[in-house]
């Protein structure tokens, strides 16, 4: 199977949410698949908030002639 690292990092946070809903032990490894995909889910959430608010100050100056 030929898949790029980038790829693998992508899919981490549903591993990580997966681990967490199977209820297993948060030791060794599923600590840190855990740790890391928390990491993506919250650098996904900043990013989608900052392109949101972006969209937002220019609909605003549109509207409000800014």
């Amino acid at each position: 199977m030929n898949v790029s690292k980038e790829e693998l990092y992508d899919l981490l946070q549903y591993v990580a949410i997966a681990t967490v809903c199977d209820v297993v032990d948060l030791t060794s490894e599923n600590r840190i698949i855990v740790k890391e995909g928390l990491k993506r889910i919250n650098l996904n959430i900043l990013t989608k908030t900052t392109l949101f608010l972006k969209i937002a100050i220019k609909i605003l100056k549109l509207i409000f002639n800014f």
